[in-house]
């Protein structure tokens, strides 16, 4: 049974943090893997159905929204991409290939108007171009970003893509001025590879969430090295903690014996600095996904994290209001495995009341951020080529 399990877990265990493999239980009961690595998942089309505004539509693959607040209330959208013509590396279930291309970009939203002043980043995805892997998160610093990329996943893929980007799996930071050069900050990739601070086979990375920390540092998660990690202003890397495994029941498709356990892994996938000045981290859980297991952590400037909030699933993101209340941005709402692409958007007071502000007409949200008026934008499809929309609620 060990062994079979162990199968089992190295086939599914591949993650995106925030991009994380869909796992959808096919007619034949067989298991597809599917977006955000690719072409077997083909994202829903977008309905704009639910009780929002659509701000902009025809995004690729948005990961994450930056408001800056100044009196054009510009918003800024990182977008993953599309993939391109290659280099190729063979999907996970080995169906198509995840090709490369620099098709990722910034957008930018002023007044109701989309343009991309940053264009020409990386982007791995299927041939379809749904849930692709590029630019993950970021941090707004004057007139520049400090923007953290994504990964390939296992070192084999990485092997491959890197020849062809270097940007991946690092963070940069990149000025918010067409043509202007960026600037390695980190290699985040190269710390799993060194460190592997969870353990876990394979030495896997797909850097995600991204924050400013003390002293002029940041704080990075790596979803699928399962760990949080500082970078201080010498580009020295650090691990500030790693989040471990916890058993649930194996689900009855896997076919295990009855009674059989899987150690799921946390899967981090965004951190940001609260209210008090304490950094929140919100996990997105591995396969098999349980519908309620994921969590909000808080950390303080040092020692263990505590939970803040629980009871979520498959958190995508997280935001603060400016009352002190915390958004949470659920992709699906009743779990990956359900084949349910409904997500759902939750306020948690600061006296801990909870509040469902939105799911009808929410398909795999991907971003969440609240202004200093107190409105919510949400990236709705987003993991969708050409379709995903940012809206209001």
């Amino acid at each position: 049974m060990k062994n079979q399990m162990n199968r089992v877990m190295r086939s599914n265990i591949q993650v995106w943090a925030l991009v994380l493999s869909i796992v959808l239980l096919a007619p034949n009961g067989n298991f597809a893997f599917a977006g955000p690595r690719g072409g077997v998942h083909q994202a829903p089309e977008p309905a704009s159905d639910g009780p929002f505004t659509v701000i902009a539509g025809g995004l690729s693959n948005p990961r994450d929204i930056l408001l800056k607040n100044d009196k054009a209330r510009t918003i800024y959208v990182l977008e993953a991409g599309v993939g391109g013509a290659g280099p190729c590396v063979p999907s996970f279930n080995g169906d198509f290939d995840d090709c490369y291309g620099a098709t990722a970009s910034i957008a930018r939203i002023v007044n109701g108007k989309l343009d991309r002043p940053i264009t020409g980043l990386p982007s791995l995805a299927g041939p379809n171009g749904d849930s692709a892997i590029g630019p993950s998160h970021a941090v707004l610093h004057g007139n520049s970003l400090f923007v953290s990329f994504g990964n390939a996943g296992d070192s084999e893929r990485r092997a491959v893509i890197s020849q062809a980007d270097w940007r991946f799996g690092q963070i940069l930071r990149i000025p918010l001025v067409p043509r202007a050069p960026s600037h390695a900050v980190a290699d985040l990739s190269a710390f799993e590879d060194k460190r592997n601070p969870d353990g876990e086979e394979g030495l896997e990375t797909n850097p995600s969430g991204l924050a400013f920390g003390p002293a002029h540092s940041l704080y990075a998660v790596d979803a699928a090295g399962n760990s949080v990690l500082r970078v201080r202003p010498n580009r020295r890397v650090s691990l500030r903690y790693v989040f471990p495994t916890r058993d649930f029941p194996a689900p009855p498709f896997l076919g295990l014996p009855p009674g059989s356990t899987l150690p799921v892994q946390s899967v981090p996938t965004v951190i940001i600095e609260g209210p008090d000045r304490a950094h929140y981290v919100a996990e997105f859980t591995g396969f098999p996904y349980p519908k309620g297991a994921a969590r909000v952590f808080r950390f303080g400037r040092t020692g263990e994290p505590t939970v803040y909030a629980d009871g979520f699933t498959n958190i995508i993101d997280i935001a603060f209001g400016p009352d002190g209340s915390l958004y949470v941005l659920e992709m699906a709402t009743n779990g990956l495995a359900s084949q349910d692409t409904t997500g759902a958007v939750i306020r948690v007071a600061p006296d801990g009341t909870r509040t469902i502000l939105a799911s009808q007409g929410l398909v795999h949200p991907t971003a969440i951020a609240v202004d200093r008026y107190g409105e919510v934008y949400v990236i709705n499809h987003g993991i969708s080529a050409h379709e995903a929309e940012l809206i209001r609620l």
